[in-house]
């Protein structure tokens, strides 16, 4: 009997690590493999502040743990992982225990409930009953991790509780209900690979300062750019097709990220404009059609009426919004402390 699953199964091999361990940073290659062919990225974390010793096999062992998390969400998806670097026992058990919850609540939540986004040959899987939903071998190449017995004892104690907050119904639940039986709860934030506010706003920030280092003081900036009103918004099409390397701001990250270098003075949002303009191009594309279709093929224009389209249907919605910002570029140590100091 044929495997319905096998369909989900797009990648060969996904491989992870070894981490490269900097005092401020940890970089993780990740290798995938298919029948599209092969491709490596890197999986970085920085942070403000010296929190690995490189030295350390603890702290080597802390930050693979760390940049192997994003595997996690593909048991469902690999006929191997491969993960590089001083697992122990207790981290094996572990990764493969998350790999295996993560991959059935993908399966439930993502594939046997309604979902837009699905291809065809995947759109109407049967609710298979299976003992692990990993669906390929999980390997762990590497050695000379520290073992538990090893590792500094936690000051443990049975009533507190660390929750991962990123802002979910289930994390805030989960705090809530713990808190009220009288525990000690603690939220916890991690930054998140792919669209993630930190990820972006530090990103946002890098722009703001190479424009404040190259502004006389009391200069002006103004900014404009297309932004989301809410996460992950953005048209699967758009997305794919028209920008595949671009993704829309929120709101507030540019605003939060000129913070302390620059002044908001203004603040529109024009997004109608941007809806009549395309209203109007998508109106005089389809009145030349035929002479667009001699200059760049059937496939081509079919695309760009239907980004057309959707991108109008998204200002005309307010799913997206044109924002128009002028920034005052504030003068350098501007602050109370300063300012204190100037009056003193």
């Amino acid at each position: 009997m044929a495997d319905p699953l096998a369909a989900l199964e797009v990648l060969d091999v996904l491989e992870v690590g070894p981490a490269r361990v900097e005092r401020n940073a940890v970089v993780t290659p990740y290798r995938v493999a298919g029948a599209a062919g092969e491709a490596v990225h890197e999986l970085a974390y920085r942070y403000d502040e010296d929190v690995f010793d490189p030295s350390s096999e603890s702290d080597v062992n802390l930050a693979s743990m760390i940049t192997a998390q994003v595997a996690v969400n593909y048991g469902l998806f690999a006929k191997r992982l491969v993960f590089q670097g001083p697992f122990d026992d207790e981290d094996q058990r572990f990764l493969r225990a998350m790999l295996a919850n993560t991959a059935r609540e993908i399966f439930v939540k993502k594939f046997l409930q309604p979902n837009p986004f699905l291809d065809d040959a995947v759109r109407h899987l049967p609710p298979v009953k299976a003992s692990s939903y990993v669906r390929g071998e999980v390997v762990f190449s590497g050695s000379g991790g520290v073992r538990p017995a090893a590792r500094p004892a936690a000051d443990g104690h049975g009533m507190r509780y660390a929750v991962l907050s990123s802002g979910g119904k289930d994390s805030l639940l989960s705090y809530g209900l713990l808190h009220e039986l009288g525990h000690e709860v603690h939220p916890i934030f991690l930054n998140e690979s792919g669209r993630h506010w930190f990820t972006a706003l530090n990103a946002y920030r890098d722009f703001f300062d190479f424009c404040h280092r190259n502004l006389v003081d009391g200069g002006r900036l103004s900014l404009q750019t297309i932004a989301a009103v809410a996460p992950d918004l953005s048209a699967p099409f758009i997305a794919e097709k028209i920008f595949p390397d671009s993704e829309l701001p929120l709101i507030w990250e540019p605003i939060a990220a000129a913070e302390e270098k620059f002044e908001l003075t203004a603040l529109r949002n024009d997004g109608e404009h941007y809806y009549r303009t395309l209203r109007i191009w998508e109106r005089n594309l389809a009145a030349r059609r035929q002479q667009a279709v001699a200059l760049v093929g059937e496939v081509m224009v079919a695309d760009f009426q239907r980004y057309l389209r959707l991108s109008a249907a998204g200002f005309g919605t307010r799913l997206v919004c044109l924002l128009r910002m002028s920034f005052l570029k504030r003068s350098g140590g501007a602050g109370w402390a300063a300012l204190s100091r100037n009056l003193a």
